[in-house]
């Protein structure tokens, strides 16, 4: 498969990279038969060839039928295509399918189909301003408890999959949030050790890291050994910031060592005690479709105007909302008379999505985004797959027509403003 991307020039090269287009291969075990997933080789931007993230060919998923690929038919992937079958002594057809040939002596007799697409990605136009930083930050922060095996242990050739397709759904640089109390620093070494093995250069990755306000610059230091030099986080937020807490992040920001710094919290009504300049907020609670309450959007409306950004976090209600027990780190009991109305609404609330042919992820996500002085969402995931559908969910709007059904049902206040379509 190298041998192909070095038929391309540098410029080609970076081009390919930069504009989502990835190779995906099915691996022939032995003459005639296929089997395994499809596999990712995305080229690396500074032209030095490629990798493979999340290969596993026992029961790797199918990405070559994912629904993301979109056809291009533009002349640069006709060159591509070109390229592709020259090398493997097969013929073209077309602008996004290669049918290989039968030569023995090919490197490609190993391989089965090749295609390649032009993934749905979020370009740097798309980016929003993150309060006074100077950063423009795509929608979607991938958060990365899922490398500390959080709520539940996951293959580490899965947890390099996952971080694989943050880079092909998000035009570089990638905004990642790690928090050094999930696993203790687990999470940290993790991300470290696989932004490494993809190949991922500084310039491609902004860290923000989530820190307690116990033992801050002890796990400040700590944080910043296991990520190593290059992936030093640029960006740091401090969970319900004492003023001990934000004195010391005002510090890292005037000595050079941070670019921009912020607070987490899990309560709105913490908006109101902001005191300290800083340049957004992590709500990591209270802000769904399913909790919709005026005064918390006047508080965050109040906070965007003071130029201070809003990332949200839990937007599913901690998976309630998308089929979940546990709704804000709160176990639910369908049998208990007390939680029926909140099974009831999901109930609704579902049945409506699915009416709309929208995912209720989806109604989620779009939902957040909306909120007044939200720039991003976070999201985790724990499979590879839903990496693209999330971002596929917070680059395409909800049809207008599912929001009036949401008010029309009361689900959704009938004076809450209208959203985007």
């Amino acid at each position: 498969m190298q041998a192909v991307i070095l038929a391309l020039d540098l410029a080609e090269r970076q081009l390919f990279a930069h504009t989502g287009v990835v190779v995906a291969m099915s691996v022939k075990t032995q003459p005639g038969v296929v089997r395994g997933g499809g596999l990712f080789f995305p080229v690396s931007p500074n032209g030095t060839g490629c990798r493979a993230a999340g290969i596993d060919l026992r029961n790797g998923p199918a990405y070559r039928n994912r629904r993301v690929f979109r056809d291009s038919g533009s002349p640069f992937l006709n060159r591509i295509a070109s390229q592709i079958g020259e090398w493997c002594n097969g013929s073209t057809t077309d602008s996004d399918s290669v049918s290989l040939g039968s030569n023995p002596s090919s490197p490609a007799s190993c391989f089965g189909v090749v295609s390649f697409a032009a993934l749905t990605m979020i370009s740097l136009s798309q980016r929003r301003q993150l309060g006074l930083s100077g950063l423009n930050v795509p929608a979607i922060v991938f958060g990365t408890a899922a490398l500390a095996n959080l709520p539940r242990v996951i293959p580490e050739q899965r947890k390099l999959a996952i971080c694989g397709e943050w880079f092909r759904n998000v035009e570089p640089p990638v905004f990642v949030d790690v928090a050094y109390q999930d696993g203790d620093g687990r999470s940290l070494e993790v991300l470290s050790g696989m932004l490494r093995h993809l190949d991922v250069s500084a310039d491609d990755v902004v860290i923000h890291l989530t820190l307690d306000s116990n033992r801050l610059s002890e796990c400040w230091e700590k944080s910043c050994r296991l990520l190593g030099d290059e992936y030093r986080p640029r960006f740091i937020s401090v969970v319900d910031a004492d003023d001990g807490a934000s004195r010391i992040l005002s510090e890292l920001k005037a000595s050079g060592k941070v670019d921009g710094i912020g607070i987490a919290t899990k309560d709105w009504r913490k908006f109101t005690l902001i005191a300290s300049p800083i340049d957004w907020v992590v709500l990591s609670q209270g802000l769904s479709v399913m909790q919709q309450s005026t005064e918390v959007f006047s508080v965050m409306s109040e906070v965007a105007q003071r130029g201070i950004s809003i990332i949200a976090g839990g937007v599913f209600g901690g998976c309630f909302l998308v089929g979940g027990n546990c709704l804000d780190g709160r176990m639910l009991d369908s049998s208990n008379p007390a939680n029926r109305s909140l099974f009831a609404w999901r109930t609704a609330f579902v049945a409506l999505c699915h009416g709309h042919g929208i995912s209720p992820a989806h109604a989620c996500i779009q939902f957040a985004l909306s909120a007044p002085g939200v720039v991003a969402v976070e999201l985790n995931s724990s499979y590879p797959d839903r990496v693209a559908e999330n971002v596929e969910s917070v680059t395409t709007k909800v049809p207008g027509a599912f929001w009036t059904s949401m008010k029309e049902e009361g689900l959704l206040s009938a004076g809450y403003p209208d959203l985007p379509a």
